[in-house]
């Protein structure tokens, strides 16, 4: 009986083993993060980018990405930008290259830049774009460096980027001259283009804040609404102002004066 008991015991105890042991293997019960991601395994959601106005770096987030046959200098450059904006170029080469960035738009005019790689081998261009298209156009970008020590030109092949139409950003904000505390006030913005975000802010007379971002009509570039005042700041003059923002660009309006007064008694 003794012997038969010591030997349920022991085959407990190599169970027991055999189970701490499965546990502490990380893989087992754990799928390593390097073999379900090339599995297919889904990723956290990565924040959304929308293509619109709003986002002025949307249209600029494909980079342009050349290299030069001898693989030794390589360019990267926005796919996209927009007249009036800067177009970042950076060259990676041979430290001490010269290397010289030439632009050539549609009409045949160019923007050609020189300066050496630094110490790293980079060289970083950003040219203001003066060209001013009716509509979206294609413009080349080549790139030559100089190689230091051995004079060789290292040429890459030239890549397109499109240049986008100029924007100006122009609105207008309007509200009633005065209103009556706890009651409303309409306001009224409009901007050119349309579907621009606005930033519209209530400064009470006891400098307190009202902020809320609302976006203009994408058809009549409008916004109109009656806005409750509250009745906790007091009367005397409010101020109110909006900021327009489209394509990187900013506009402020305002601030438009709106005398704040006491309901009248009955």
């Amino acid at each position: 009986m003794m012997s038969t008991l010591t030997l349920r015991r022991a085959l407990l105890c190599a169970a027991l083993s055999v189970v701490l042991s499965v546990a502490a293997i990380p893989s087992l019960h754990r799928p390593d993060p390097a073999l379900a991601a090339s599995q297919g395994a889904p990723a956290r959601a990565a924040t959304s980018v929308v293509a619109d106005a709003i986002t002025p770096t949307a249209a600029l987030l494909q980079a342009l990405t050349l290299s030069a046959p001898s693989g030794i200098t390589t360019v990267q450059a926005p796919s996209q930008v927009r007249s009036g904006g800067r177009l970042l170029v950076t060259v990676h080469t041979t430290p001490g290259a010269l290397v010289t960035l030439t632009i050539t738009f549609a009409d045949g005019s160019t923007i050609e830049k020189g300066r050496r790689a630094n110490l790293d081998g980079i060289a970083r261009f950003d040219p203001l774009i003066a060209y001013r298209p009716q509509s979206a156009e294609a413009a080349t970008i080549a790139v030559t460096a100089t190689l230091r020590r051995t004079g060789l030109a290292d040429t890459v092949q030239a890549g397109t980027v499109t240049v986008l139409p100029r924007v100006v950003l122009t609105g207008r904000i309007v509200a009633s001259p005065s209103a009556v505390i706890g009651r409303y006030l309409t306001v009224t913005v409009t901007s050119t283009p349309p579907n621009v975000a606005v930033r519209l802010t209530l400064s009470y007379p006891d400098q307190a804040m009202q902020r809320q971002t609302v976006y203009t009509d994408p058809a009549t570039g409008s916004w109109s609404h009656n806005l409750r005042i509250s009745a906790v700041h007091g009367t005397g003059d409010m101020q109110v102002s909006a900021v327009l923002s489209y394509g990187g660009l900013q506009r402020s309006l305002g601030p438009v004066t709106v005398h704040l007064r006491a309901p009248a008694r009955r």
